[in-house]
């Protein structure tokens, strides 16, 4: 991870009740990469991009948004 390169955007998401990447992994990833962009689907678990697509499409598209700006 500290081999990342911090000028390329990354955008991290989480689901909020994930067991596979948990609140305390996405806290030690945002301390060793701290210019990530991190974002969590509440209510979800690993697999929200399949069971919340819509929740999931705005974070993207916010993010997006905000880093081509």
């Amino acid at each position: 991870l500290t081999r990342l390169d911090p000028k390329v955007p990354l955008l991290v998401i989480r689901g909020g009740t994930s067991e596979t990447f948990t609140a305390e992994s996405a806290k030690r990833f945002q301390d060793l990469v701290s210019w990530a962009t991190m974002a969590t689907v509440p209510g979800y678990g690993h697999l929200f991009p399949q069971a919340a697509p819509a929740e999931t499409l705005a974070i993207l598209d916010d993010w997006l948004r905000r880093t081509a700006g």
